[in-house]
């Protein structure tokens, strides 16, 4: 191996270790303050945080091609897919998803599916979560939609939990996204538009610590 490689792949990894760390810090901060005791913090922060070793397995250093976003998807949701898959609808053209915006994405829908599994569609035989994607204004907009159907009743939360903080703050901020949350009584719409130029992103964008 010549030494501009082993460059490259200094640079790779100190800019994930650097966004590793800000998001291990954003994990920290968020679960705290939704926890209501210690037992609670301990056990949702090791959760997130084995699906955050998942993802950075997925995307190894030295990588060289892009995380696709139906992979990422459907990774975060294949424990809870039924036996004939019905149940997990993925929507939209194939997407390339850079290293930097892969591990927040995934958190992301680990928290939905988790909120799902818990609360929502995927605790109900018949709920289904359908995730939809398109490209918008010139191609330089990603619409990614997740919405829940055939579940129990959706009722407003009365307090924002870690998810919700996740995604209002971190994927908001991280990549200046707008990001909406609906609570219709047929289930769960989560809505995300992000520049597509910080979603294909390689290795530059680090997480917002909070």
């Amino acid at each position: 191996m010549c030494s501009s490689d082993l460059e490259a792949i200094a640079g790779e990894l100190h800019h994930r270790i650097k966004n590793l760390l800000a998001v291990v810090s954003a994990l920290v901060s968020l679960s705290a303050r939704s926890a209501v005791d210690v037992r609670e913090f301990k056990e949702s922060l090791l959760k997130r945080l084995g699906s955050l070793g998942r993802t950075q397995t997925a995307i190894g250093i030295g990588k060289q091609e892009a995380t696709n976003l139906h992979e990422l998807f459907g990774g975060e949701l294949e424990q809870y897919r039924s036996r004939e898959g019905g149940n997990v609808v993925i929507i939209g053209p194939p997407v390339k998803v850079g290293s930097a915006a892969t591990q927040t994405l995934a958190l992301a829908f680990h928290e939905l599916a988790t909120n799902s599994a818990k609360y929502g569609a995927l605790s109900h035989l018949d709920g289904r979560v359908t995730m939809t994607s398109a490209f918008i204004r010139n191609d330089e907009h990603l619409s990614i939609e997740w919405r829940e159907s055939d579940g129990p009743v959706v009722k407003p939360p009365t307090r924002e939990g870690f998810g919700t903080n996740f995604i209002k703050e971190v994927v908001k901020r991280t990549f200046q996204a707008d990001v909406s949350l609906e609570y219709p009584p047929e289930g769960l719409i989560c809505r995300m538009t992000l520049p597509r130029s910080k979603v294909e992103q390689e290795n530059r964008a680090a997480v917002v610590a909070i």
